[in-house]
């Protein structure tokens, strides 16, 4: 209540006061008892009873109310904006207590990228190009690694965060909100999965060749590995291999095969657990695995 309020409930209340006192001592004296007694008209009327009076106990009562209303109008606006405010700045103490632990997180995890929590209060997993690049499988790891992370910084510090999200450098959506967790977005999955299959590529062939370098006995009859992807190869070989007779080429292409196999980063399960090789010198086919049994060949003569 304010103190204009409060003044006006005291003029109020000592005008009341006022009234009773001066009725009671007028009903005490004698010219008003004769009066009445007499049947006449009192000299003197009872406050209570003048129109006035009245109209000045609604007139303070009125002020009374419409300045509390007013001021305490005021006076809880102010409250509610006080309030907001050191709720906003809790809030602000509690998502800057879980950027640094999940920074902490992205930065010690390979380094995974930057957490930000936006002007919507969405954690959000900024990746860099490295690792959006990566494969389905380390993509959806690290989706529900941060929706874990989130979820329990969230039950920690009580920040008022809304759902995490996942993207690349480039604001592509890499991971989205299902209802219960992150999931990888179809269309960034494929894109992942293109990126991810030529650098795979690329990396077995360097593995290949570096091998096929640094064994001497084998590379006496391979000259070059050509790694095509998705299990398949073709080794150029030189006079010396073409000098052996046809189950020693089967154990050279068997070695050889061995050697793709290990290297190889994208091969999937399948019956075969072996790679299709053809062998070729000059340009010319002269051998190549069996269809249905790639670690064994057929020669030509």
């Amino acid at each position: 209540m304010s103190t204009l309020s409060i003044f006006w409930l005291i003029v109020l209340i000592a005008f009341v006061i006022y009234i009773v006192y001066h009725d009671v001592k007028t009903k005490a004296s004698d010219e008003y008892k004769s009066a009445i007694l007499a049947k006449k008209r009192p000299p003197k009327r009872l406050l209570y009873k003048r129109w006035w009076s009245w109209l000045l106990i609604i007139a303070f009562l009125i002020f009374s109310l419409g300045t509390n209303d007013g001021n305490g109008g005021s006076d809880n606006s102010d409250k509610r904006s006080n309030t907001n405010s050191a709720v906003s700045l809790k809030n602000k103490k509690q998502e800057k207590e879980m950027l640094r632990v999940l920074n902490m997180w992205a930065s010690h995890n390979n380094h995974y990228g930057k957490v930000t929590i936006g002007k919507k209060n969405v954690p959000t997993l900024t990746l860099n190009d490295k690792i959006a690049n990566s494969s389905e499988s380390k993509l959806n790891k690290i989706a529900i690694q941060f929706s874990n992370k989130v979820r329990a910084q969230r039950s920690l510090t009580k920040a008022k965060v809304g759902n995490p999200i996942v993207v690349a450098s480039d604001g592509t959506k890499i991971a989205v909100w299902n209802g219960s967790t992150l999931e990888l977005t179809h269309k960034l999955t494929k894109s992942a999965k293109a990126k991810q299959k030529k650098a795979d590529l690329k990396d077995s062939q360097r593995s290949m060749s570096n091998d096929l370098d640094g064994d001497n006995a084998l590379s006496t009859f391979v000259t070059k590995i050509i790694y095509q992807g998705d299990g398949e190869a073709e080794i150029w070989v030189s006079d010396d291999f073409m000098s052996l007779n046809n189950s020693q080429k089967t154990v050279v292409a068997k070695k050889v095969n061995s050697l793709i196999t290990s290297d190889a980063e994208d091969l999937e399960t399948e019956a075969d657990p072996y790679c299709f090789l053809t062998f070729t010198q000059d340009g010319s086919l002269v051998g190549h695995s069996k269809q249905f049994s790639h670690n064994n060949y057929k020669w030509k003569n």
